[in-house]
């Protein structure tokens, strides 16, 4: 330092200058950076494996080499850890074991102190300063089906709600205790909550089923999880099941003419389906294709049956029935059981001609032999002929032989004159035909009654 001389005393003598001896001056506070501090990871997070044995570490300025170098750590509430270390020669420093645990979860922030060999302290602590003390484990706080009962076909939402943002869910942490699949699981909102889709197995029916979340994911501090399951659940995907037990009023497997204009059609089904409407549906085998429906309601103990359906206006041939019911939950049956199809015949056999042997209506004495036997003749098909009768007046005969559509009757006790031949036909449907024929029986040979000339007198003119 140097006195300048510009006094004088106080006699008005002027002074003369002098410096001083030399001397230091270090006011440059250190400088101290956190470079680190973690139990691990090394995020930004202190989760609950890390925080009972903490490494924070960082530089300082030279200056302190071999000074003490104090870490505080400060939670939100202002309670506080310290430890301490010695700055090496090159300024690195390291605190281990700083033990956490009792600080509040939340923002800590990290402050430290040194001197350097003049004394000065360091006035800010740069570098990584905070981070975020996390030692709760995350949990399941729920898991949502968008519906409580689940029937064949349905693929509710399901949505998985944690207690804070985690990381390393997918569908393949969840299950059901009654099997089933799930879709990719999404979230929006950081990882708190995942919505995804589950589809239950065909066939179930189960009154109590549960979905579970495993343990296999933590929160974004690394700290691992615990499991969760839902609330109950029904599942209802066994469809109903339905049998046809009687097609129509006759006991064969045709349909009549007799039977195809009221026709009853009944059955059982599962009694999940007791109070709901039963549809019958048959169909033809036309192309296009034509169709009769009717309903019922099924009984309380499954029963069904579907009275007076016309069917006379389907085609011929083979007709299907199907039915259709839904159960307490609106599973469709898939299939019908039982008589599900038949043959529609109302076509009536056809009648043949009814002749004598010689191809007309008139048994002459030529056709009838000694013992009144004649023979008449079919034309057509005798395998759908149920009888053949010949009346006249209150005497009815059957023949006493067939030999390929040719029936012998015997005519002993029939006159002279007409009688009637009848033929039945029924085919397999039970369609019936009754057919008849008039035929004249004349076996009297003719004779000539008298021989009258016009004039009496024959002679050679008139000869």
């Amino acid at each position: 330092m140097t006195v300048a001389a510009t006094y004088t005393d106080v006699a008005g003598n002027s002074g003369s200058g002098l410096t001083s001896g030399n001397y230091v001056i270090d006011t440059k506070a250190p400088t101290v950076t956190v470079s680190n501090w973690s139990g691990g990871n090394h995020d930004s997070y202190l989760n609950t494996s890390e925080q009972s044995a903490v490494t924070i570490s960082g530089t300082a300025s030279t200056d302190t080499s071999g000074k003490s170098l104090t870490v505080t750590v400060k939670d939100a509430g202002n309670a506080t850890q310290t430890g301490s270390t010695t700055v090496n020669s090159d300024g690195s420093w390291s605190v281990t074991g700083l033990d956490l645990t009792t600080l509040a979860q939340g923002t800590l922030t990290v402050a430290t102190s040194v001197a350097d060999a003049a004394g000065n302290l360091n006035q800010t602590t740069g570098g990584v300063t905070t981070t975020t003390h996390d030692s709760t484990p995350p949990t399941v706080s729920s898991i949502a089906l968008s519906k409580s009962t689940l029937k064949l076909g349905d693929t509710p939402t399901v949505t998985v709600t944690f207690s804070e943002q985690v990381t390393g869910f997918s569908k393949d942490n969840i299950t059901a205790d009654t099997g089933g699949t799930f879709g990719v699981f999404n979230t929006s909102d950081g990882g708190k909550s995942w919505t995804g889709t589950f589809t239950p197995l065909s066939d179930i029916e189960s009154t109590w089923n549960t979905l579970t979340v495993d343990a296999n994911y933590t929160d974004l501090a690394g700290n691992a999880g615990s499991s969760g399951s839902s609330a109950n659940y029904v599942i209802d995907t066994l469809p109903p099941t339905v049998a046809v037990t009687n097609l129509w009023h006759g006991a064969d497997s045709y349909l009549n003419d007799a039977e195809d204009n009221s026709v009853t059609i009944s059955g059982t089904a599962s009694t999940d389906t007791a109070r709901k409407t039963l549809t019958v549906t048959v169909t033809d085998s036309a192309s296009p294709a034509h169709t009769v429906t009717g309903t019922a309601t099924v009984s309380n103990l499954g029963a069904w049956s579907v009275a007076g359906m016309n069917l006379s206006t389907l085609a011929q041939g083979t007709l299907t029935v199907t039915t259709s019911v839904a159960d307490a939950v609106g599973n469709l049956n898939t299939t019908t059981g039982g008589f599900t199809t038949t043959n529609h015949d109302s076509v009536h056999p056809t009648a043949s001609t009814v002749t004598t042997a010689n191809g007309d209506l008139y048994i002459n004495s030529s056709e009838v032999d000694g013992s009144s036997l004649t023979v008449l003749t079919l034309s057509g098909a005798t395998d759908s002929l149920t009888s053949l009768v010949v009346t006249q007046g209150s005497n009815t005969i059957t023949p006493i032989s067939n030999s390929g559509g040719n029936f012998t009757f015997d005519l002993t006790g029939f006159a002279q004159g007409t009688f009637t031949a009848t033929e039945l036909r029924t085919d397999a449907a039970g369609n019936t035909t009754s057919h008849a024929t008039t035929l004249t029986l004349d076996t009297v040979a003719p004779t000539v009654q008298s021989v009258v000339a016009s004039d009496l007198l024959l002679t050679d003119a008139n000869a």
